[in-house]
């Protein structure tokens, strides 16, 4: 039986092996190379069946691939003000003085109620 079809036991199927194989490092062909067993920690041993060479080597599913580069960490990162974007370290902020600007703007005054109040003056609610 090949290794590509399922095995039947006990009425359930199990599947064939999905796990990549290495290549044999003679004859460049992993179309015939099995597992002999377990190596020298972390490494599987491999027999080709093609050429009959045996090797170590750690199996293709268990290889990381190589980590990518980050930027360098940039020393002195200066922390913002999230108001006036300026740097935090010691400074005042002048974004409080436009938001104060803005919202006296902005101020709705409340409507008048018919009526006077204590001084002669309209109500307000």
């Amino acid at each position: 039986m090949r290794h590509t079809q399922a095995v039947r036991k006990n009425n359930y199927a199990i599947p064939p092996m999905t796990r990549p194989k290495p290549f044999c490092p003679c004859c460049a062909s992993n179309t015939r190379v099995c597992t002999l067993g377990g190596g020298s920690y972390p490494k599987y041993r491999y027999r080709c069946g093609q050429c009959k060479n045996e090797w170590q080597c750690v199996p293709p599913h268990r290889v990381t691939k190589p980590a990518v580069k980050s930027k360098p960490t940039v020393y002195g990162t200066v922390y913002r003000c999230s108001i006036c974007l300026q740097p935090k370290r010691g400074h005042s902020c002048t974004g409080f003085a436009e938001i104060a600007a803005r919202s006296e703007s902005l101020r709705v005054e409340p409507p008048l109620v018919a009526g006077h109040g204590d001084d002669g003056s309209p109500k307000r609610t």
